[in-house]
């Protein structure tokens, strides 16, 4: 049972909870409050202090993870960069020559030295044709075949004699790389005979 007991305020109304420890006097005021265990002090720190080093713990090692990642997102970013400059430098030097070749046609056009004018650009297209056919690009070849939306583009419709749909003629041919579309083949498109 607890001896705990109530004493009012008359002057300001509150009441006050005054609790009896045994070898005090009740209703004594002034008595000195029971001072707990140093021991129990102790204990009572330990066991705050230990969720507050498992907190820093945590807060240290999410803190080195988020560098470790922010350290691999740089990385990642810094390498792909550089894959992307050596693959684009790798294959502009592969244009040089071509540049070399249309450098000597200009040459010889201005000497009008018209054969090696033309032998000049033939040699040019011959090695461009090549470096794209290394690269992995094909042509689009559409002449007389069924109109492909994903791989020719229609600048126009006319009557002819081949059924309605079909390609009849290729304004600028398209390349593919592997099954990805670099440039549709502009064409012309029958509409069929006309009546």
């Amino acid at each position: 049972m607890s001896s705990d007991k109530k004493r009012i305020d008359i002057e300001n109304g509150e009441e006050e909870l005054i609790q009896d420890y045994p070898g005090q006097e009740p209703d004594q005021p002034g008595s000195p409050e029971p001072q707990p265990e140093p021991e129990n002090e102790d204990r009572e720190e330990s066991e705050l202090e230990k969720p507050e080093a498992e907190r820093d713990d945590h807060v240290d090692k999410l803190l080195r993870l988020r560098a470790e990642f922010e350290n691999y997102r740089k990385r990642v970013q810094r390498e792909s960069a550089e894959a992307q400059t050596r693959g684009r430098a790798s294959l502009l030097a592969e244009f040089l020559p071509i540049l070399d070749n249309l450098d000597r046609a200009l040459n010889a056009a201005e000497h009008h030295e018209e054969r090696k004018v033309l032998e000049g650009v033939q040699l040019t297209h011959s090695l461009f044709t090549d470096l794209l056919q290394k690269e992995g690009v094909k042509e689009i070849d559409p002449q007389g075949s069924v109109f492909d939306p994903e791989l020719h583009e229609a600048v126009m419709a006319e009557p002819s004699d081949e059924e309605e749909g079909i390609v009849t003629r290729v304004f600028e041919r398209g390349y593919m790389i592997e099954n990805r579309v670099l440039r549709p083949a502009r064409v012309v498109v029958s509409q069929g005979r006309s009546e």
